[in-house]
């Protein structure tokens, strides 16, 4: 690192693990609620539970993630005051003290990537549920929450990983708002700091990073599609 004449991994050390938190959190409670949300949509197509769900989500998935973090500044920080307006984590103390410092942050990643994947696993549940295999259980007399488990969960989770594995790499580049934003310590923010300080070793650093976990969580997505997919892995064998 030029300015601070260290070496970069002890300037961006500390704060890659800040990112990794924030980003791993997100991701985590990314999946199981786009599921939720996106089923429970589907399954209430076009009544109340549908609109509380889909309005949101046509409105989240037009704004950029520094108007969603001001709005959660101003609604938390500001007018309830409960959450502090900036996430200024202190290195001498265990993360697991700071945590509320994360909760903001981690709501505007939130409402920038969940919209995306909930409409994608309601458009793909409404399609499993209107198949006619779906119809036919349905008459043998099995009951709704069998069928919701044992045939429109699995059918919606492959379709629905290429999404959220864009929305996860996206994350990993996403972070330099949103850190911005909250005054984060982490590598989204280093490199903002980088770049304007023109400390390229720096930003070459964080691009490769960056750049590194895109192409991990793009091979990891593939992997988990033929694994959850026998008939992809029948037919790349027979190519």
């Amino acid at each position: 690192s030029i300015p601070s004449g260290r070496s970069v991994w002890e300037a961006i050390g500390p704060r890659a693990i800040n990112t990794l938190v924030l980003t791993v959190t997100s991701l985590l409670l990314l999946i199981p609620l786009s599921f939720v949300l996106g089923i429970a949509a589907a399954l209430f197509k076009d009544r109340l539970a549908d609109h509380l769900i889909s309005v949101p989500t046509i409105v989240t998935v037009a704004l950029p993630e520094f108007v969603i973090g001001t709005v959660l500044i101003v609604l938390f920080a500001v007018y309830l005051r409960w959450l502090p307006p900036v996430s200024l984590i202190n290195d001498s103390l265990p993360l697991s003290s700071q945590s509320t410092l994360f909760i903001l942050p981690v709501l505007t990643l939130l409402g920038t990537t969940l919209a995306q994947v909930v409409r994608m696993v309601r458009a793909v549940a409404l399609e499993v549920l209107s198949a006619e295999y779906i119809y036919m259980v349905r008459l043998r007399g099995i009951s709704p929450a069998r069928v919701l488990l044992r045939h429109v969960l699995p059918n919606t989770i492959t379709p629905t990983i290429q999404t959220i594995a864009l929305n996860a790499a996206w994350l990993a580049g996403g972070v330099v708002v949103t850190e911005s934003v909250f005054q984060l310590p982490g590598i989204g923010s280093a490199l903002s700091e980088a770049v304007i300080n023109r400390d390229m070793p720096t930003v070459l650093a964080i691009t490769l990073i960056i750049t590194a976990t895109y192409v991990l969580i793009n091979l990891v997505s593939e992997a988990l599609i033929l694994l959850l997919n026998p008939r992809l892995r029948v037919a790349r064998g027979t190519t």
